[in-house]
Formats: structure tokens, sequence, C-alpha cells
């Protein structure tokens, strides 16, 4: 053990509320779960509401995920005036399908942050506000068997913004593995990606969110946590499908809770590259999709079975970027 770990752990020991937040993060970006949320329990309980919203996001977005618990620990964190907190509960209440009236609920939570000085929250307002209705469903254009364009399905303004807003979360981009389940770096993915968990989020991408769902027939619980996509100059993801395999034991775990990924949805928010297609080679298509229009293709054919037509490539620009806002949607509700 160094000594810098060792004296935190001596403060923290005696009492000493910032150590054990301190201590509670280092565990937690170790992936030790279970001594981070001891420290930032102790933490939150000696007074600490940063610990407080730390603990609870991290019950709401880390394995064994504990919901309940983590939307009461933030809502307390939340009424004894923690902005981000409460910017969080903004994004709870957005998510929950069974509140009456949740997008304006989750507003009412962002003015409330914005009033107790979250800056990102007031912007965010200001930006909604200027662009309108962003969840109801728009009509869908087929250009191919089960693949149809969405026009205009995101302003360019909402475009700009998200991009601005994810692009210092990027990493290598992953793809699944079939035998844990988890995800892992593979030279047929060479592109950047973010997930945007819960507490990662924002009520423009929830609103749109909506809009993906209604446009694709779904419910909003049937989303996965969405993705924000990069491709620099010659950064591809090769062909592929997006359907789950479940003679695979990772795979087979995943289509047990959360039933199959039925549909993939693009929202573009970029289109000033050359090349980066998204192609479909089995079905002779190539499209180059315009900045703000989505993209959406259903991974089954009619009944409900795996269709092998929807491989789908990501290829690579050959000048500018290109981001694309992804995702996937499933039959089940989790």
């Amino acid at each position: 053990m160094d000594e810098t770990l060792h004296e935190l752990e001596r403060q923290a020991r005696a009492g000493d509320a910032a150590a054990q937040l301190a201590l509670g993060r280092r565990h937690a970006a170790r992936g030790e779960t279970a001594q981070a949320r001891n420290w930032l329990a102790h933490a939150a309980k000696a007074g600490s509401l940063e610990a407080a919203r730390a603990l609870g996001i991290d019950l709401l977005t880390r394995e064994p995920i504990r919901g309940d618990v983590g939307v009461k620990v933030v809502g307390d964190a939340a009424q004894r005036g923690d902005a981000e907190a409460v910017y969080v509960c903004a994004m709870l209440a957005a998510q929950d399908e069974k509140l009456p009236e949740r997008f304006a609920v989750a507003r009412d939570y962002l003015r409330e942050a914005a009033k107790l000085g979250l800056a990102r929250a007031e912007a965010e307002l200001q930006l909604l506000e200027s662009v309108g209705d962003l969840s109801s469903a728009l009509p869908t254009q087929e250009i191919a068997p089960r693949v149809g364009v969405v026009a205009r399905c995101a302003p360019p303004e909402i475009c700009d913004w998200l991009i601005a807003q994810t692009a210092p979360r990027l990493g290598r981009a992953q793809v699944y593995d079939p035998a844990s389940g988890g995800g892992r770096r593979e030279s047929a993915r060479s592109n950047s990606a973010a997930e945007l968990n819960i507490a990662q989020t924002n009520l423009v991408l929830m609103l749109l969110r909506q809009r993906i769902a209604a446009t694709a027939g779904l419910a909003f619980g049937a989303l996965e946590i969405p993705q924000i996509l990069h491709y620099a100059v010659g950064e591809e993801f090769k062909p592929h499908v997006d359907v789950l395999d479940g003679a695979q034991p990772g795979y087979a775990r995943d289509l047990a809770e959360r039933g199959q990924r039925v549909a993939t949805f693009l929202i573009y928010l970029s289109d000033d590259y050359d090349g980066g297609e998204t192609e479909f080679p089995r079905l002779g298509l190539k499209h180059k999709a315009r900045k703000g229009d989505g993209l959406l293709f259903w991974n089954v054919d009619a009944q409900g079975r795996p269709d092998p037509a929807m491989l789908h490539a990501g290829r690579a620009p050959t000048r500018g970027e290109k981001w694309v806002l992804s995702q996937w949607l499933r039959d089940r509700i989790r």
C-alpha cells in the first residue's frame, strides 16, 4: 500500500468526510464497488452532499444495480440542496413512463437546479425553449425493406450541442463480447464512442429518445443506454449485425433478461464529411444522411427472427468527422 493511500485510510477511519469521499471515489475507479459504496455511505452520513450524490449514482449505474435505493439517496441529496442531484432527478423523472407529465416534471427539476446555480441546467432550458418539440413521432420513408429515413429528426443546433456535450467523454468504441456479455475492443471497430447513462445524459437526449421510441412504435423502457459515436478519417465499424445470438452464453443471459435487440435507430449529428456511409451490403444500399436526419432499421423479420439481410457497416470518412447518435431498441421493457 502506498503512503498516500495509507494516510487517506487513516483519515477516513478517523471520521474525515473528505477522506472518506476520496477513498470511495478511489475504490470506484478501481471497480471495487463494495468498498466504494461503504466509504461513500460513511461520507454521506457525515453530511457530504457530494458523497450522497456519488453513492446514489453508483447504485443506479454500477452492478449490482440497486435502483430503488439509488433513487432515494439521490432524492435525499436533492432535497438538501445539491444542484447536481436535482439535475439527476430531472433525468429520473424523464425516464419514468409511469409518472404523469414526466417531461414537464423533468423541466421543473431543471429549473430548480438552475435556481441552485447549475449553469448547464439554465443553458439547457434556454436551448429547449428555442427548438420546440423534440419528442413526438415522425414519419418514416422506406428506402429498402425494413429500412427507413426519418427526416429532420433533430434540429442542427441540437446536433451541435450534443457533440459539444459528448466530445470530452469519448473513448475507444467496443463490441459486444458474446462469451461474457460485456464489452471488448476489437479491430473490426476503430471509432470512438461515449455511453450516456442516467448520470451522464441530459433532457435534450431524453426527449430525442422519446421521439425514437414513438417513431419506432416501442416503449421508452425498451431503449438501451444510448451512445454518441465519432468517426475520424479512416475509422470504421466493419460489417456486423446488431441482433444477439442466443447460442452464445453472454448473449443468452442478456436475451433472457432484456429480450432481443429488434431495431436500431441512428441520428446523424454531422454531414460535413466525405465517405462515411452506412452500408447494407446484402441490400445493395449505401446511405449518406443529412445532418439531423434519422435512420431506422429492423434487425429482425416480421416473425421476430434475426434477419441476416440487416448486416451493416459504418464506413470510414475520407474527409471530416462523422458524428452519430446510436440507439438500440429491445422487444422487452427492462
